[in-house]
This record gives C-alpha cells, sequence and structure tokens, in this order.
C-alpha cells in the first residue's frame, strides 16, 4: 500500500502481507489481524492505529530493519510475532491482547511503563531479544527456546505475572532492576553476570543451572 490513504474503517488482513511505509498508508481505522498473515513496516513508522488479533490467529509484525512503533491499543486474544531485524516499540498501556507474543529477530520493547500486555506470555527464538528501555513491565510469562539474543532489563522491572506457570530464561539477563516472579517455576540457565537488580520470588520455586549471577541476590516471599 503507497500513497496518503484516508479511509477511516479500518483494514482486515486475511492472510499473506500488507506492507507500508508511512502511517498514511493504512488511513486511520483500526487494524484486524483475521487470520495468520503479516503487516510489514519497510520504514521507521508510528501507527496510531488500534490492532485486533483474532482468536486463533498470530499476527506478525515485521519491521524490515526498521524501527518502529505501534501506539495503538492492540487487543484480542490472539497472538503477536515481532520479525525481522530492526526494533519494534509498543507504546499502549491499554496492550491488553492474551495471544503469545514471540519475538523471532530483532527486539522488542515498551514505550513506556505497563505498555506490554501482562496477559501475554513472551517467547524468544532465534535472534529475538526483549529490551524493557529502562521501563518497568509485566508479562505473563517469558520462556527461551534457544537463540542468540538477550534480555535487558536497564532500571525497569520485569514482574512474571501469571501465578500457575512457568518461566524459563536460557538467555543472557543484564541490567539493574528487577526480576519479579509470581510464577509457580522460574528457571534461569543463561550467563546472568550483567544482572544485578536482584529476584523477588513471590511464590514457587526457583531453579538456576548457572553460577553467573553478577551482583543480584534472591528474595522469597511466601
Amino acid at each position: 500500500m503507497g500513497g496518503t490513504n484516508s479511509y477511516g474503517g479500518g483494514t482486515q488482513i486475511n492472510q499473506g502481507t500488507v506492507s507500508i511505509s508511512a502511517s498514511t498508508n493504512i488511513g486511520s481505522g483500526g487494524i484486524s489481524f483475521t487470520g495468520n498473515s503479516t503487516l510489514q513496516l519497510t520504514s521507521g513508522t508510528t501507527l496510531a492505529n488500534a490492532i485486533t488479533l483474532n482468536s486463533g490467529v498470530t499476527g506478525t509484525i515485521n519491521t524490515a530493519g526498521a524501527n518502529s512503533t505501534l501506539n495503538g491499543a492492540i487487543t484480542g486474544s490472539g497472538g503477536l510475532t515481532k520479525s525481522n531485524t530492526g526494533i519494534l516499540t509498543l507504546g499502549s498501556t491499554s496492550n491488553n491482547y492474551t495471544g503469545t507474543t514471540t519475538v523471532t529477530g530483532g527486539t522488542l520493547q515498551p514505550g513506556g511503563a505497563n505498555t506490554l500486555s501482562s496477559t501475554s506470555s513472551i517467547q524468544i527464538v532465534t535472534s529475538g531479544s526483549l529490551d524493557l528501555n529502562n521501563f518497568s513491565n509485566s508479562v505473563a510469562t517469558i520462556a527461551v527456546a534457544g537463540g542468540t539474543g538477550s534480555v535487558t532489563l536497564g532500571s525497569g522491572n520485569l514482574t512474571l505475572a501469571s501465578n500457575s506457570q512457568t518461566s524459563d530464561i536460557t538467555l543472557p539477563i543484564s541490567g539493574s532492576g528487577q526480576l519479579i516472579s509470581n510464577n509457580t517455576t522460574l528457571r534461569l540457565r543463561g550467563n546472568n553476570s550483567s544482572f544485578s537488580g536482584g529476584i523477588v520470588m513471590n511464590q514457587g520455586t526457583l531453579f538456576s543451572v548457572s553460577d553467573h549471577y553478577g551482583h543480584s541476590s534472591t528474595t522469597h516471599h511466601q
């Protein structure tokens, strides 16, 4: 899609790829992923459009090597995948979708405090990374299925909010922020020598298969 499009009725993406290079290409209405499909942002783009992820559907945002921002609320029970190199920033505090967030390449980061969906589990694969951008945020759980990326807290705290699930982090964690777990199980298996913020266990069990913890500490609350 190109040019300046002023339609306001919204855009449904059922399959394939819709590619845009500017926010004016896609109109002002909401964007609804009604099938497994991709929105490709071919240059640094900031979108204010609300995004709906329908049930059973994964909507992929391909950042195509650029840094882009989604400021509209992302809702629904479907999943969100961030692909390709570049940074994708989620900027709305109204993000509450419940499907899995998968990062397969580049970096996913919040644009402020509590702009990641606290009801979505994050899965990092391949070369994907999560960077809190120094903002405290909550997610349901976090899981790492191999890869070469990282989890960067900076000065932000990462809360694992689900009280009935497990988080498993094999990538290195860095930063001075805290890792706060409400999960039943937290497994840390990466080289976390650059992580100094400490771990707070509000419940459950911490398993470590790594001796690399920097100067972090662990607090258990029962």
